[in-house]
């Protein structure tokens, strides 16, 4: 009956082409063999109004997605006819149509995830949804687990201390919250975990909830454990290793203090049948002094052969390396020459002086196998400064060292040798031979002072 020019720009006729003619031409020919305008007109006949959106015809045969309202028009009983109103939604519709698809993609691609537990939190913390890899993992199925706290996955401990709260409050406030941990399957058993929270916003910033990813990483775990216990294996029978290594020399210095002890008690026994007891006492000092000089090497070898921690105190290098000089030179031969250049007023250094020891002794012995027709060996100390550029190449920390630096006149390293030299338990020894692939660099031990 009448036609506006909206209705020309969108259903494609002029006023004069359509005004007659019946409003089914709008529909598509399935919804018109359903009887689908009828019913329109009869529900908006019965109700007064008829909402719906559908596909509707243009006068060139496109279709176009429309929300279209038919409202009653009544002079009190009697119905006059209808007010028909036709929005053009294509672009909205597939905009929703290309969201909705996206989502289903999402939600496939999250479900077909079976190695990471994935699934969304609201913001008191409660599940939402659930994965596949989430069931398997942790062993709820999707209608056992959502609506329940996360705080159920941690420990008695975790819980009790309050992490599932404060790892919340990190996303909300980081936007994202990142740890490794131990967890809890639906079992009670637990599993090593790395998890990772999301803070979920709307456009307006407003917290819609979290996203929640955990891996499983157990088997990694043991795993690295299981390194960790035979790199410690392994450096404790390098150790050993190196105290058989000292062996020889340690056994010619035990031999020399039994001389000296032997020999005193030998002389006492003799002065004692002569009566010369003015004598006596100096044989006891020297015994005495033999027997606690073998005291001091066989509490050194102790120390350097078993396990244990770390035990940093300040240390005076000087006073260290002096203190094994001799025990060095035994353990290198005669064959080497051992000088030590000590610097005056040597910083004290923050370490332990064990492992310092040790450090010192094993730098000697590779240089001594790196020179088995004879050679110098050199110990220096030094204050020095290491500043930001050498730290960063370093991995050190920028500030004033303690340098001990122990020297060869050995051949060298080749450079595959060279390139490997500070990887952790790298050896040129080969398992047959306790002797070292010929060659060796100036090597240097650095400690915070």
């Amino acid at each position: 009956m009448s036609w506006n020019p909206g209705a020309a720009r969108i259903k494609g006729y002029l006023a004069d082409e359509i005004i007659g003619e019946h409003f089914s031409r709008f529909y598509t020919p399935e919804d018109r063999e359903a009887g689908l305008p009828d019913e329109v007109l009869r529900q908006a006949s019965k109700e007064g109004r008829f909402a719906a959106e559908g596909w509707r015809v243009r006068k060139d045969g496109s279709r176009f997605w429309a929300m279209v309202v038919v409202d009653a028009i009544r002079e009190g009983d009697k119905l006059l006819g209808f007010a028909k109103i036709t929005r053009d939604m294509t672009e909205h519709h597939a905009t929703n149509l290309a969201a909705l698809e996206s989502e289903r993609r999402f939600r496939l691609l999250v479900q077909g995830v079976t190695d990471y537990a994935i699934f969304m939190l609201d913001p008191d913390g409660r599940v939402t949804n659930w994965n596949t890899g989430a069931q398997r993992i942790k062993g709820y199925a999707a209608e056992e687990i959502v609506g329940a706290h996360f705080s159920d996955f941690y420990t008695p401990e975790d819980r009790e201390a309050g992490l599932p709260g404060k790892a919340l409050r990190t996303a909300e406030r980081e936007g994202r919250f990142a740890a490794e941990g131990w967890r809890l399957r639906k079992d009670g058993s637990r599993f090593w975990a790395s998890i990772a929270i999301d803070a979920i916003r709307d456009d307006k910033g407003a917290l819609l909830g979290f996203a929640k990813v955990t891996r499983d990483l157990t088997e990694r775990r043991e795993n690295e454990l299981k390194l960790e216990r035979s790199q410690q294996a392994l450096f404790q029978a390098q150790k050993m290793e190196a105290v058989g290594q000292l062996t020889g020399g340690l056994a010619h210095d035990f031999n020399n203090l039994l001389t000296g002890i032997i020999g005193s008690l030998d002389l006492m026994k003799t002065r004692l049948a002569q009566g010369r007891l003015q004598e006596i006492e100096r044989y006891i000092i020297a015994a005495q002094g033999a027997a606690a000089r073998a005291a001091t090497l066989t509490h050194r070898l102790l120390v350097f052969s078993r396990q244990q921690a770390l035990e940093p105190k300040a240390v005076d290098a000087n006073r260290l390396i002096s203190g094994i000089e001799e025990l060095v030179r035994r353990t290198v031969g005669p064959n080497i020459s051992i000088e030590t250049v000590l610097a005056a007023g040597l910083w004290p250094c923050f370490c332990d002086s064990n492992q310092l020891e040790n450090a010192i002794l094993n730098l000697v012995i590779n240089a001594r196998d790196a020179m088995p027709d004879g050679g110098k060996v050199t110990i220096e100390t030094a204050n020095t400064w290491v500043d930001h550029h050498s730290a960063r190449e370093r991995l050190m920390a920028e500030g004033q060292y303690v340098a001990v630096c122990v020297t060869d006149s050995g051949a060298g390293m080749p450079p595959d040798v060279v390139a490997r030299a500070f990887d952790p338990f790298f050896t040129t020894k080969p398992p047959s031979s306790p002797a070292a692939r010929p060659g060796s660099i100036r090597k240097s031990a650095g400690e915070r002072r």
